[in-house]
């Protein structure tokens, strides 16, 4: 069954008074049955076929899980005969794929059949099988279905940058956790940069004890972590960033560097420009032995090199590194790069690895068989295919630009037009850096066509959360759910694109990913309720009508005076994207579009702007006694300004009367105010042209308030 009639499917469902499937990502099949399997104390599970101890770690894990989200005492596995189970599991594996993640799931009323060729196609049903269980006061149930599930891509990863803020082992356990249950597959770790190199080492053991702040994962860590991940389906690939983003390599290696030491941990000039000089065999020496003991530490195939934004600048001032330079041949700093490129390959390789690196290690002469990640455009992707690299996609997918799980939805991997530039955006841009060499307009192009041989060359893509503004306490609320949304992208059909439905499936899966455990609904509330001190309630109702301005908006403020460190800020505590003013929009367009619709939307619509309207002044009451506040007065009484222009539009419609000019005029400068901050379509150039505010938030409600200020146009 194609995703149309999937779609086709649910609506049915609906009419006929049966509850949606609340599934993501999206299953490559589903169709309804009639019926529901309803989840109580009988429960068991057996494993058939193959059967090991990962597997029935696995199962315990579901039962676990369940009986989380259930609030019924569920038992894990029992005999494998089969009879007095309600969940029958069949294994084939393991065989000649161990990959395959494919598997087929039937829920009946009388019980649960799931197959897989591989153990890691039984976690991938387990995790659909936990999602379709719903929780109601008749108690739980999962809706009777019929399900072929397959992913899309192989390579559906999430890097997390753990070096410049530094991630303990219990938070990034809990990722792992998220991952398993929407099918991730990757995870990459960003181990080191100017700012830390963050894993032990016993052959240099002065890069964590000069260069880490005390703060780093002990080797036993490192077997913990991947151990962890491995049980659930989830590889761990390590990045050790070269040769550039080296300068906390250099405090205790200064021997290493193309400028003379000493070096120092913190923010100086060196962070950007300190790097590893490539003319000196000591370098390739000292990569080899560590690469050799990090290559034993994590066991995937595949080992991150790094290799982005060098900028050149301390190879340029060295005479010696120039001597060199002359003495190859080399024309500029791309072909020095080259070179370390090259002696890093053989390493790599020599330890028996597949190299990948980031897009600026895409030279001629690369080997084929060097994997790039694309970051910087679509453009990159497309010429990393086409010269016949396996290509992984990150360009669309950064999580740090804290926008709408809607805007990542909608890019696919395997498109090459230019990610979300418009082409006056793109003229705006001209000259303006993006990467030591390269600038917006220079990266970004308009679609390359591709083959379907170099179509198949794009392996997936991975999300990337880097870390310059996120701390450990921030680092749930920063992934989650919107990491859900992407997955989808990674995993479903390329013909999955109903947003709506999309975010409708998100809220459920929203509460799944909270019941397992993650925080990032708990830890925003106790960074908002520290925020406040005090003024919990008057602060939380400002809040939920605010997110973080977008793109690299809150980097441009990073060095201004007075702001406070990264997770002590209202804009840390605030999800990147408020569900609940996406919903406060669906029931405005609702309201705007029939004065005469559902008396019970428009009346919530009238009372959310009435309890904003009425937070002006014990708002200002709460700013008076606490400092922290006072930035934010001027857009507490914006939105209390815009509350009041809603219920006055209201009033209009309900009344059937135009809206002056005059007012309309007055109201919608006030919206425009905040309308380019708190859209994703303004896009990264934006955001590094344009003066950010100070409080580092928008009123994301003033787009829904604007529908209805229109509707009385």
């Amino acid at each position: 069954m194609k995703n149309a009639a999937v779609l086709a499917v649910l609506i049915a469902a609906v009419v006929r008074g049966q509850a949606p499937v609340n599934v993501m990502p999206a299953p490559a099949r589903m169709m309804r049955l009639p019926g529901e399997w309803t989840v109580d104390a009988t429960f068991r599970a057996s494993i058939t076929g193959y059967r090991d101890e990962s597997l029935e770690r696995a199962v315990q894990r579901f039962a676990t899980a369940l009986s989380a989200k259930t609030g019924a005492r569920l038992d894990g596995v029992a005999a494998p005969d089969g009879k007095s189970t309600t969940v029958r599991i069949r294994c084939a594996g393991p065989g000649r794929d161990a990959a395959n993640e494919s598997y087929t799931l039937v829920v009946r009323s009388a019980g649960v059949e799931l197959k897989a060729q591989e153990p890691l196609g039984v976690l991938r049903g387990l995790a659909t099988l936990y999602e379709l269980v719903n929780v109601t006061t008749a108690g739980a149930a999962a809706p009777a279905v019929s399900i072929e599930d397959r992913p899309r891509f192989e390579w559906r990863g999430l890097m997390i940058d753990v070096a410049r803020h530094f991630m303990p082992v219990d938070d990034l356990l809990r990722q792992i956790d998220g991952m398993e249950m929407v099918k991730l597959n990757v995870l990459h770790l960003h181990l080191s940069d100017a700012q830390a190199f963050r894993v032990e080492s016993k052959v240099w053991p002065k890069l964590t004890a000069d260069g880490s702040e005390g703060l780093f994962y002990t080797q036993d860590d490192i077997r913990r972590i991947v151990a962890y991940a491995q049980d659930r389906g989830v590889r761990v690939v390590p990045e050790f960033d070269v040769p550039g983003h080296t300068k906390a390599w250099l405090v205790g290696y200064p021997e290493l560097a193309a400028k003379p030491g000493p070096y120092h941990m913190g923010a100086d000039a060196d962070v950007a420009h300190a790097t590893l000089d490539p003319s000196k065999e000591q370098v390739y020496e000292f990569l080899d032995r560590l690469f050799g003991e990090m290559a034993a530490l994590f066991p995937d195939r595949t080992f991150h090199i790094g290799g982005d934004e060098v900028t050149g600048r301390h190879w340029a001032a060295s005479p010696s590194i120039q001597a060199f330079m002359k003495e190859k041949g080399f024309a500029d700093q791309h072909q020095l790069q080259a070179y370390f490129t090259g002696r890093v390959y053989e390493i790599v390789r020599k330890h028996g690895k597949t190299m990948i690196g980031w897009d600026e290690i895409l030279r001629p002469g690369l080997p084929t068989d060097v994997v790039v990640q694309a970051w910087r455009s679509s453009k990159m992707m497309a010429r990393a295919a086409i010269d016949g690299h396996a290509v992984i996609e990150s360009g669309p997918y950064y999580l740090d630009f804290v926008l709408p799980a809607g805007y990542h939805y909608r890019m696919d991997p395997v498109d090459t037009a230019s990610f979300g530039i418009s082409a006056a955006e793109m003229e705006m841009a001209k000259g303006t850096p993006i990467g030591p060499y390269m600038t917006v307009d220079k990266v970004v192009s308009g679609p390359t066509p591709l083959t379907p041989a170099q179509q198949g060359l794009i392996k997936g893509g991975e999300a990337a959360l880097w870390s310059e503004l996120v701390t450990a306490e921030m680092l749930d609320g920063r992934l989650w759910p919107r990491m859900a949304a992407i997955a989808e992208r990674f995993w479903s059909p390329k013909t999955v694109v109903d947003e709506d439905d999309m975010y409708r499936r998100l809220a459920a899966i929203d509460r799944d990913l909270e019941t397992i455990g993650l925080r990032h609904r708990t830890n925003s509330r106790l960074m908002l309720e520290r925020f406040a001190a005090g003024y919990g309630a008057t602060v939380g109702i400002f809040a939920e009508t605010v997110e973080p301005i977008k793109f690299y908006g809150r980097h441009s403020r990073r060095s201004q005076p007075g702001r406070p460190p990264e997770g002590r800020a209202l804009a840390d505590a605030t999800p990147p994207e408020n569900l609940a003013i996406r919903q406060f929009e669906r029931e405005v367009r609702s309201a705007a579009a029939n004065r005469y619709g559902p008396q019970e939307v428009r009346d919530h619509v009238r009372a959310m702007l009435t309890v904003w309207r009425d937070n002006e002044d014990r708002f200002a009451e709460a700013a008076a006694e606490n400092a922290a506040l006072r930035p934010f007065l001027p857009m507490s009484r914006d939105l209390a300004a815009l509350a009041r222009a809603g219920l006055e539009a209201m009033t209009f419609q309900e009344q059937r009367k135009r809206a002056p000019a005059r007012w309309l005029e007055t109201q919608l400068a006030l919206t425009g105010k905040y309308k380019d901050q708190a859209s994703a379509a303004a896009g990264v150039v934006y955001s590094i042209l344009r003066p950010q505010p100070a409080t580092e938030l928008t009123l994301a409600v003033a787009p829904s308030i604007e529908i209805l200020i229109k509707a009385v146009k």
